[in-house]
């Protein structure tokens, strides 16, 4: 196992961070390499776990394992983000622990032992909103920023002399996603998108609509946002989350669809896993509709939807079918063959993609691993 540090993808949009860095793992067999594969994570995923699933797929499936630390990856309390409680939220707690006498040690900070306790103590629902502050000063960007610094190890492994002809995508939820905007932005370079419960767009919880997560002890339930640096009150900030910063993120798009393929000559192949039921986030009415959408554009996606769980892959009907991953990958390996991709001949394109409200360029003719500026149209 190595670790590498490139480049991270300044936020074009919001016109900061420059200066990122993005640290990647790769795990390579001992034999040659049948080609890479990137573990995308989904939230909530550990480095060490990554780091070990990696592993597994260079020792057992003879693939090149990459796992990449993208923007806000660490986003969630089991991975190191922070809860934070606004002060209205810490005196209403405060008020709940005085009248059943439980002592907080630190107000400011209130420990998950006084939520047990109290928890199991009131007897109506306590809803409680809270922000999850990633690690790194990283901010929720859904989806964008996180596919860039994909880009921009690929590009990395280009200059090291890697072998990209034959380069996997493999990821759960938000790392489905991921991978779907990889593609969006990197046509000729994906052969195979491996995708298990995806949205096909920021879910409008992540945006801020609801609680993006929520941390439950008995009665007592934190509802919880990832910390932002977008707003949708204001419409004419430059920070407004607008239609146009939307349809960018929309894998799903049609039009979208075919300005990519009229840059593909090795169209990305796509094996999509879904329950087919009442998923809260990745439904499969939208599942259906992205792949008649890549369909209609010439792209080979199959979408599988699962309706009964087992003991062998798909152990739960929920949101991720309880996978178990490496098995789905493994599986869907057998049944796929390798088309190899000259990465570097899609490193001479621009595309241009209309999005209502802003016009996005997609530069790759540049020394920069990728070049986005956007023209803003109107504020909405």
């Amino acid at each position: 196992m190595k670790s590498f540090e490139c480049r991270g993808s300044p936020d074009f949009e919001l016109n900061e961070q420059f200066d990122r860095k993005v640290k990647y793992h790769v795990s390579e067999p001992e034999k040659k390499s049948k080609g890479i594969i990137f573990f995308i994570a989904c939230f909530g995923l550990t480095i060490e776990y990554c780091q070990k699933f990696i592993k597994r797929i260079s020792n057992e499936l003879g693939y090149t394992g990459i796992f990449v630390e993208y923007h806000c990856f660490q986003a969630r309390p089991e991975n190191g983000a922070t809860i934070l409680f606004e002060p209205e939220e810490i005196k209403k707690m405060v008020d709940i622990c005085n009248k059943y006498k439980v002592t907080i040690q630190n107000k400011e900070s209130i420990q998950e032992d006084v939520f047990r306790e109290i928890g199991k103590q009131i007897k109506e629902e306590v809803i409680l909103k809270a922000i999850l502050t990633p690690t790194n000063g990283d901010y929720q960007n859904f989806g964008l920023m996180q596919a860039l610094d994909h880009i921009y190890v690929i590009d990395d492994l280009i200059k090291r002399g890697s072998r990209t002809s034959n380069i996997i995508l493999f990821g759960s939820s938000h790392g489905g996603y991921i991978a779907h905007m990889v593609a969006k932005l990197a046509p000729n370079t994906i052969r195979l998108i491996i995708d298990n419960s995806s949205y096909i767009s920021p879910p409008p919880n992540y945006l801020g609509i609801g609680p993006e997560y929520k941390i439950k002890y008995d009665k007592i339930i934190i509802a919880c946002s990832v910390f932002s640096k977008w707003q949708r009150q204001i419409v004419y900030a430059p920070n407004y989350y607008g239609i146009g910063n939307h349809l960018i993120r929309d894998v799903a798009n049609s039009e979208h669809l075919e300005i990519i393929s009229r840059y593909t000559t090795r169209p990305v192949k796509v094996r999509a896993f879904q329950w087919d039921g009442e998923d809260y986030i990745s439904h499969p009415e939208d599942k259906e509709h992205q792949e008649q959408q890549y369909q209609e554009n010439g792209f080979d996606y199959e979408l599988n939807l699962v309706k009964r769980a087992d003991d062998a892959i798909f152990r739960k009907l929920e949101h991720g079918l309880d996978a178990d991953l490496f098995k789905l990958l493994k599986n869907t390996l057998i049944t796929e063959r390798s088309i190899m991709i000259n990465v570097l001949d899609f490193r001479k394109t621009e595309m241009v993609f209309p999005c209502y409200s802003s016009v996005y360029f997609v530069d790759y003719t540049t020394d920069l691993p990728v070049k986005i500026e956007i023209e803003r149209l109107r504020y909405y």
